[in-house]
């Protein structure tokens, strides 16, 4: 009894050692900081559809010393909505870029302030704390704003901060959502953006209007075509980007006979996005590429100026003039001269030659060669039957062979006697 019990006591200290190994170390020193910590949160304000960039700091609650590279989760709205993580730089600093203000869903944030006022809140405005450890959070409002007045205008400008070079070049990919969310800009990294003075382009803004809209001038179209989606004018105006980025602008089918009431649009698979120039009026860019699922088009823009789907005037049916009959130039037949009429001498009387009647040909008789005797067919000679010496030495052999046997059993019979 005493063995099982130090069995037993045994195998409890292995299991809690085992328990106590497999524990990662990690999770221990998560919320393990060099002294107490300070982490705090800025507002932030941002456009209805449009994004936002939110800021954390962290520090020593002591010295005020920054604690770097700690991961800092961030949150809008609700805790199912994780927008991102960021560490935390020299300076203790966790910049979070071009946050969609949407909710968990996908669903844009309703205009409106958000805020949380103590600790446990179920919706709040802006939520950081350290990842991996939710001992320590700081709370910020958000605040979203509608996107503007003017008929469907309005403006959301992206702050591009740390996502590109004093030389403009753009250090990640980023992507640009227009207020109604009808055009999307991807600048791809690499990008070199420069603004109209020739530095980088720090933020980048976008009105939207209808083309009734008096929010911006959008210049007439030739006879025949048509805007078949709102126009965008972007800003910094003149901005440039090399390689281009990738403009895509959304129509829609059940707005087309409002946008177009007099214009026969044809097949969308034509649409075009097209730029407006003082000198040129409005320019189709190409390649454009519509993909008539989605009612999206999209092409290559290389600056910043006034863009829209667009429909081009039909290409007029060249006409074809008949082809003129050419007739053929009459052929004049010279005038036959006429020679001097010969004077005819007097025709001589010819005696007939009497015909002498041919002498008949006696056609020889035919000698009948006499009929062929045909020779009777020879018959084969009998061959001389072959004697098969198989017949006739095979017997003796075998005789031979049992005469042999029978001598051996006899001799083998004397003996056993």
């Amino acid at each position: 009894m005493r063995k099982l019990l130090y069995v037993a006591v045994a195998a409890s200290i292995l299991l809690m050692l085992m328990l106590v190994a497999a524990t990662p170390e990690k999770a221990i020193a998560e919320c393990a900081f060099d002294g107490t910590p300070n982490l705090t949160v800025a507002d932030a304000t941002g456009t209805y559809g449009g994004t936002v960039t939110l800021t954390a700091t962290l520090t020593r609650l002591d010295d005020g010393s920054p604690i770097s590279v700690q991961a800092i989760d961030f949150y809008l709205i609700d805790m199912n909505n994780d927008v991102g993580m960021v560490v935390t730089d020299s300076n203790g600093v966790a910049t979070l870029y071009s946050v969609p203000l949407s909710n968990s869903d996908g669903s844009s944030i309703s205009v409106g302030t958000y805020t949380c006022n103590g600790d446990g809140c179920d919706t709040f405005g802006i939520l950081v704390s350290p990842s991996g450890c939710d001992t320590y959070k700081a709370y910020g409002t958000l605040t979203v704003e509608p996107a503007g007045g003017g008929g469907g205008a309005g403006s959301v400008t992206l702050d591009l901060g740390g996502s590109i070079t004093g030389s403009g070049v753009v250090t990640r990919n980023l992507e640009y959502n227009s207020p109604d969310r009808g055009a999307t800009l991807d600048i791809p990294q690499g990008t070199t953006a420069l603004g109209p003075s020739g530095g980088p382009v720090t933020s980048i803004g976008a009105v939207a209007a209808p083309p009734w809209s008096s929010a911006i001038s959008v210049p007439g179209v030739p006879a025949g075509a048509c805007l078949v989606s709102f126009a965008y004018e972007f800003t910094p105006s003149g901005a440039t980007f090399n390689p281009p980025a990738t403009l895509t602008i959304r129509y829609d089918p059940a707005m087309l006979s409002t946008l177009c009431p007099s214009v026969a649009l044809g097949d969308p698979r034509n649409f075009v996005i097209a730029y407006y120039d003082s000198v040129l009026g409005w320019t189709a860019l190409t390649p454009s590429t519509v993909d008539p699922v989605n009612h999206t088009v999209s092409a290559p823009i290389s600056h910043f100026t006034l863009f829209a789907a667009y429909a081009p005037p039909p290409t007029p049916t060249p006409t074809v003039a008949p082809t003129r009959t050419i007739t053929p130039t009459r052929t004049v037949t010279p005038t036959r001269t006429v020679a001097p009429r010969r004077t005819m001498a007097p025709t001589r009387t010819v005696t007939p030659t009497p015909t002498v009647a041919p002498t008949p040909t006696i056609v020889p008789t035919p000698t009948i060669a006499p009929t062929p005797t045909i020779a009777p067919t020879p018959t084969p000679a009998p061959a001389a039957k072959k004697t098969n010496a198989g017949v006739i030495f095979g017997p003796i052999v075998i005789v031979i062979v049992i005469v042999l046997v029978a001598d051996w059993f006899l001799s083998r019979r004397k003996k056993l006697q």
